[in-house]
């Protein structure tokens, strides 16, 4: 047994190691990792004293593994999970997964973390991929599940045909388990315990319930009450949505808004144009008749733009519904399902990214500024003016990093760090990020720093943008990056082998091909 593998120093210390099968972690409290203190400074006999230990634990494994198998041993033996009740399960793990966490943290109890490690690089990875609900690359996702849900009381196997359906519900949940403890790790613990848990055991204070009318809390009382708490980029164009909203089912209270009306809409705003015409002193149903009176065949607004504004009113709801501000949440049942990409990105592959990166962007073109300093043209021509600015770096980091354009082209010189020798963007406490699984410790590839990117960097100016020469904007992170991505696909038509070949497909492979 190669059992020192399992055996480390801490505080002068030795302690069992023991990570927790997924499967199995509903016996051990949900832990994943177990540490057990061996009371010896000395590595021989930690040695003779760590056996009995692992073989205790290796035994209790076993054990929990018959258990489990005696509980769900056969598909036609499986238990009825009732929809709420997993809701309500997946809620409780979260908050006693992150509780624990907190306790540990708190402390000074949990095991030690080293920002830059692997096991660091692979959690950055797997939390984007619960982001992005890239579950089937997530090690060990179902057994994960179906363990949280054992661990709330109820028996599920990892091949329960419920988990499927209630698959990103748990993607979030873990990830927001992730997010405090990363939190935890980096000794900030003023965002736990979430407001609804504070409120339990504080006194009630007036101010922290949002002003209702008459009749009960209106549709835009309960928008502004979430953005109150929430902050969300773009306030105005998704106000935008809920007055729509309100101008179809009417400017009632929340409560009285049911599934029904959510039905009724949804089939009206799929007939809802796709216009920058200036149409917002007209009503919903006048903008829908105006265009099928005046143009016939007018372009209608996409499956996915219709699901996001979906997707708003649902979080404004579960907002209230999670504070009791209303009884029911009806987009539980009306939401629309998330429609698959209408066109299927590629990947680049091996010839694409030779193409791309034998371009003269990267080693010398015969132009690349105009006379006041900004980028001209596409630069196909070779010659000896090699600029790294935004144009530059970007395509390259996109290459050696898994990260959303906006993230970098955001970028300030304060988030640049150093850590036990590594270099890392901390963007832990950005606020403007995508999701809260963005906001992590992203170490710098060496072969960035092989390519002078640190230099470029600190010869920025420390409190501004990575790259000042981007269209910035405070209110929108996504402005920084927006004309970049236009100035790519001309880039990639200008600098292709063959049109509408390689990396010339239009909407096909675009910068996130990457």
């Amino acid at each position: 047994m190669a059992f020192m593998q399992n055996v480390r120093l801490r505080n002068s210390t030795y302690y069992v190691v023991f990570n927790i099968p997924a499967r199995v972690r509903h016996a051990f409290g949900g832990k994943p990792q177990v540490w057990k203190s061996l009371r010896t400074k000395d590595k021989t006999e930690a040695r003779n004293r760590a056996v009995p230990v692992l073989a205790a634990l290796e035994a209790q494994v076993k054990a929990a593994d018959v258990q489990t198998q005696s509980v769900v041993p056969a598909t036609a033996q499986r238990i009825i999970i009732q929809r709420d009740h997993a809701i309500a399960a997946i809620e409780r793990w979260r908050r006693a997964t992150i509780q624990r966490s907190y306790d540990l943290h708190w402390n000074d109890a949990a095991p030690e973390w080293e920002p830059l490690s692997a096991e660091a690089s692979a959690l950055s990875s797997m939390r984007y991929k619960l982001s992005a609900y890239e579950l089937d690359d997530v090690a060990d996702f179902y057994p994960t599940f179906a363990s949280a849900l054992n661990s709330q009381g109820i028996a599920a196997d990892a091949d329960h045909p419920v988990l499927p359906k209630l698959a990103r519900q748990f993607a979030d949940a873990w990830s927001n388990v992730e997010r405090h403890i990363d939190r935890f790790r980096s000794g900030n613990f003023d965002h736990w315990p979430e407001d609804d848990a504070k409120d339990e055991a504080a006194p009630f204070t007036p101010a922290a319930v949002p002003t209702q009318s008459k009749g009960g809390l209106s549709i835009m009382e309960g928008f502004d009450a979430w953005c109150a708490v929430t902050n969300p980029q773009e306030v105005e164009r998704i106000r935008a949505y809920f007055t729509r909203l309100i101008q179809f089912v009417g400017d009632k209270p929340m409560a009285e808004v049911d599934a029904s009306d959510f039905d009724r809409f949804l089939v009206a705003l799929r007939n809802y144009p796709m216009t920058k015409k200036d149409v917002g002193k007209l009503t919903f149903n006048e903008v829908i008749a105006k265009f099928e009176k005046e143009e016939p065949g007018y372009k209608r607004l996409a499956a996915k733009t219709v699901w996001g504004w979906f997707r708003n009113y649902k979080m404004v709801w579960t907002y209230a519904h999670g504070r009791k501000l209303i009884p029911d949440n009806p987009l539980l049942v009306a939401m629309p399902k998330k429609p698959a990409n209408e066109i299927k990105r590629m990947p680049y592959d091996a010839m694409d990214i030779a193409t791309i990166f034998k371009a003269p962007l990267f080693h010398g073109a015969a132009k690349m500024l105009d006379a006041k300093g900004r980028r001209y043209g596409y630069c196909e021509a070779t010659g000896d003016v090699l600029v790294k600015d935004a144009y530059y770096w970007l395509p390259i980091f996109a290459l050696w990093h898994g990260v959303r354009l906006e993230e970098i082209g955001a970028a300030k010189g304060s988030d640049l760090v150093k850590q036990n020798g590594r270099w890392a963007f901390d963007w832990r406490d950005r606020t403007n990020m995508k999701n809260e699984t963005s906001a992590r410790l992203m170490p710098i590839h060496s072969k960035l720093i092989e390519l002078g990117f640190i230099d470029y960097i600190e010869s920025q100016p420390s409190d501004g943008f990575v790259f000042p020469e981007l269209a910035h904007d405070p209110a929108d992170v996504e402005a920084a990056t927006r004309q970049f991505s236009k100035w790519w696909g001309s880039w990639c038509t200008a600098n292709a082998p063959v049109k509408g070949e390689g990396i010339d497909e239009p909407r096909v492979k675009v910068f996130h091909s990457f």
